[in-house]
Formats: C-alpha cells, structure tokens, sequence
C-alpha cells in the first residue's frame, strides 16, 4: 500500500462525509495526521482539481473534477450497460420509472434511471444515493444477498429518510 495515496484518500473521504466544508485543522483531527502533512495533501490535490479551496473561509470541499469523474464511472458502469434495454421496456410495460443500482456499503448507488413515461415533472436519479433499507431497490438487492452479507446490513439502528419509510 502506497502510504500519500492512502492518506489523500482519507481526506477526499473525509470531504464527501456531513460537513460541507472543512478547514486544515478539521481534517487533521478527523483523519489523525499532522496538519502540516494535511495542508501538503490538500495543496496536492487542489493542483490536480480533486478539491478546491473557499477563498473567503480558507476552507477545502470536494473539486468538480470528482464529479467528472463520478459521471464516467457511472455511464460505463457494466449493470448500466447490461440493463438499459431491459429497464427501457419494464418502464414501457409497467407505465412507472424504473431504477437499476448497486450496493456500496449501506447505500444504493444509483446507476440507470428509466423516467415514467407520461408527462409528469421527473428528476433524473442516476448518481442518487439511498440508504438501501429506504427503498425497493435496496430491500431487493439486500434479499438477494448471502445471508451474512445481509445480516449485516441488518444489524443496528436504520434512520428514517421519509415520515412513510419502513424500517
């Protein structure tokens, strides 16, 4: 393992995680390295656009250049390949939209969105990530999974993302 890959690996987690923004001395304390060595990371990955600065607070966020390349990985995503046509005609039949994903943790990630086909307001979910407990997609995926895999996912606390969620 390749120690600096590691560690501004760790920082990009620690950006993508609940806070927006955070500062040297944040991301030091979240990911136990020494602030000097943060801010080197940081200036690092700033220069290659996997994080930008805020000029105004001095804080770090995520770089568009993640998203970019987010979007690739999702559109050559092989499930999305695989299951473009199929989902095409489910949502065809069944008059409602269908959603193709994968599970990443306790997450579904979603890779194919097919909208409903009628005229309705739509957003287009690909890239959505749901906690799999509170949706269809989930609770199928989980249903299929070894049962030690899905004991897992089961065991602890499941917050409710909607009022009507299940858990």
């Amino acid at each position: 393992m390749i120690q600096s890959v590691s560690r501004a690996s760790a920082l990009l987690k620690a950006l993508g995680g609940d806070a927006a923004r955070l500062g040297v001395t944040e991301l030091a304390e979240r990911v136990g390295l020494a602030k000097g060595t943060v801010h080197g990371l940081l200036r690092t990955l700033e220069d290659e656009g996997l994080v930008e600065q805020d000029a105004e607070t001095g804080k770090y966020r995520l770089g568009m250049t993640l998203f970019q390349l987010g979007s690739r990985v999702l559109e050559n995503h092989p499930l999305r390949h695989r299951s473009v046509f199929w989902a095409d005609a489910l949502a065809n039949r069944t008059r409602q939209s269908a959603r193709v994903g994968v599970l990443l943790g306790d997450h579904v990630i979603v890779v194919h969105h097919v909208f409903r086909p009628d005229d309705t307001v739509q957003v287009l979910e690909v890239g959505a990530s749901i906690p799999w407990h509170a949706c269809a997609l989930g609770k199928a995926i989980a249903a299929h999974l070894p049962a030690a895999v899905r004991e897992e996912l089961l065991d602890g606390e499941h917050e409710k993302l909607t009022g009507s969620t299940l858990t």
